[in-house]
């Protein structure tokens, strides 16, 4: 979607209880709630996003929240959570391509892989499947100078947004996916003036990725960049360099 307004799905997380977060977390598999292990772009989206990342024409790179309706009548939630990447390209023209949930096991999860560092697998794997439910709505949460405030978006740092124009998609490659898998990072956990929940955006290719790439940890058998260098707005909505 082309416009330079923002979904209404976006204000339902900024106004949505924060008690009840958790529960759009979850999706209803017919018998049993499972929570969701990652969110996918889909075809249409992700063409868009793949010519502009050929192009190497994206300015800025936003990830938001969002709050859908839930449309299955065995849901207990009114809303099913998912992800919104806002792109503004070099001509300011504003694209907003949706990342829907899953509870599939992301490929990146794979405990075979040993592309992908322990320590990283356990932030965007263990942590977060692990978690107890209760807890969950904590993730989103920061103090500061008294307040407590809601993360609305991640800001991708502009190193990264360099790196992607760069260093992705330049010889021929083509995407196969695009990924955030939600992660927590638990050192910030424990701090209460720092947004704990840690999105991860992976982009798949259909060849193995450039080994000299600057940026990115390598996994999906050396197919999928993770990039992890965002900043949650609030608390924090600077620009950031890395």
């Amino acid at each position: 979607m082309t416009t330079k307004e923002s979904p209404q799905t976006i204000n339902n997380w900024k106004k949505e209880n924060i008690l009840n977060l958790a529960s759009h977390f979850h999706q209803f598999n017919g018998e049993q709630h499972e929570r969701v292990k990652a969110f996918l772009m889909g075809d249409n989206d992700r063409s868009t996003l793949s010519n502009k990342i050929a192009a190497g024409s994206i300015k800025e790179m936003k990830i938001h929240f969002a709050l859908m309706d839930s449309f299955i009548p065995e849901s207990p939630s009114t809303f099913i959570a998912y992800f919104i990447m806002e792109l503004k390209d070099l001509e300011n023209n504003t694209f907003w391509l949706d990342l829907a949930p899953t509870a599939n096991d992301p490929c990146a999860a794979d405990p075979d892989s040993d592309l992908v560092p322990k320590i990283f697998k356990e932030m965007i794997v263990k942590n977060w499947n692990e978690l107890d439910q209760h807890l969950i709505d904590d993730l989103f949460l920061a103090e500061k100078e008294g307040q407590i405030l809601r993360v609305h978006h991640f800001i991708i740092c502009q190193d990264m947004v360099d790196f992607i124009n760069q260093s992705l998609l330049q010889n021929g490659e083509t995407l196969e996916a695009v990924t955030v898998y939600p992660g927590v990072d638990m050192n910030k956990f424990v701090d209460k003036t720092s947004v704990s929940f840690t999105p991860v955006l992976g982009f798949r290719m259909d060849t193995a990725v450039n080994s000299k790439i600057p940026f990115g940890i390598k996994g999906c058998g050396g197919r999928e960049v993770l990039i992890e260098y965002s900043l949650p707005c609030p608390p924090t909505c600077e620009s950031m360099k890395v």
